[in-house]
């Protein structure tokens, strides 16, 4: 099984309840959204939070929003990633503020 079809089906399985699959996403994403968050806040004054507390509310948000069904488009790898980088983008946009 390739990548894109473990994320394919971990999603599956993370729609059921599986925090198994919870962590094997946490696992994959985490230090790449972090990455992504420190670019985001990069040049704006640093304050209380940091790229990893924008990363772990992004990740905490998409499991609270795709337990409750909130992400109808949520099918495999590409829409995981793009649903993550919005969070992400939106959380670090906030914290700017």
């Amino acid at each position: 099984m390739d990548d894109t079809d473990q994320v394919t089906a971990w999603i599956k399985e993370l729609a059921k309840g599986s925090s198994d699959s919870a962590e094997k996403i946490w696992n994959a994403y985490y230090e790449k959204l972090t990455r992504y968050a420190r670019r985001k806040l990069a040049g704006h004054p640093r304050r209380v939070v940091d790229e990893e507390d924008v990363a772990l509310s992004a990740m905490n948000s998409f499991y609270r929003c795709a337990a409750a069904g909130r992400f109808p488009k949520l099918d495999d790898h590409d829409d995981l990633w793009k649903i993550l980088l919005t969070l992400t983008a939106r959380k670090a946009q906030k914290k700017i503020r």
